[in-house]
């Protein structure tokens, strides 16, 4: 199963610790799924709806871009 995935991740988020962002994309570098990852850093943002909404035009282009 190959599922392109979308990783956006705020640097000051204190619910999800940043090891876990660059874990992650580190594991998928290694898959041949990488390429179709994308990985979203936001380094001033937190875990909050303030960065989740800044995060929806981001991530509805991401799936539109699937459908092509």
């Amino acid at each position: 199963l190959k599922v392109p995935v979308y990783i956006g991740h705020g640097g000051n988020d204190k619910v999800v610790s940043m090891r876990h962002f660059d874990m992650i994309q580190s594991k998928l570098k290694k898959t041949e799924l990488y390429s179709s990852c994308v990985f979203h850093l936001a380094p001033e943002a937190e875990h909050d709806y303030k960065y989740w909404k800044s995060e929806v035009d981001s991530v509805l282009n991401f799936f539109k871009t699937l459908s092509k």
